[in-house]
């Protein structure tokens, strides 16, 4: 029991970087190196998170 307290709390400050809604972006180029479906497949996540957003202005650009 203690062993499973102590594997499951050494998570505890992981954050996904798909549910944070407070991003603001936007992909102004991109090159995919390596493997690329799931190159396309992580560009298309985040492209679709960065068009969420209804204000660009302030966006930071990656």
């Amino acid at each position: 029991m203690s062993i499973f307290f102590i594997l499951s709390n050494g998570c505890s400050g992981y954050k996904p970087i798909y549910s944070n809604s407070s991003l603001e972006f936007k992909i102004v180029d991109h090159t995919i190196k390596g493997d690329k479906r799931l190159g396309n497949r992580i560009y298309s996540k985040l492209y679709n998170l960065s068009r969420t957003k209804k204000n660009l202005d302030s966006d930071k650009s990656i």
